[in-house]
């Protein structure tokens, strides 16, 4: 169909649900922060919050909107996973 990436995420219609994908990998990140993560990584963390606030509280959020906040929610999932500095500070 086209246009459909920019679909409404809000609309009963739409068939997929990246709301729900972005929250999953959110809370994923948020049970695996370390406990004295670094201020960017808290900051980061905080942006990233408030997007996904913004993507479940605005009827004009698109799928575009949502599939580049997953792509960085999971570039920071995958930060923190794989970064043996972040993981000694926990």
């Amino acid at each position: 169909m086209p246009g459909s990436e920019l679909a409404p995420v809000n609309c009963p219609d739409h068939g997929s649900h990246p709301l729900r994908t972005a929250e999953e990998v959110f809370d994923r990140i948020t049970i695996n922060m370390p406990g004295a993560a670094p201020a960017a990584v808290n900051s980061e963390w905080a942006a990233l919050d408030d997007r996904l606030r913004r993507g479940r509280q605005h009827p004009d959020t698109t799928t575009a909107d949502l599939d580049q906040l997953i792509a960085d929610l999971r570039r920071l999932d995958d930060r923190l996973t794989h970064s043996p500095d972040l993981g000694s500070q926990t």
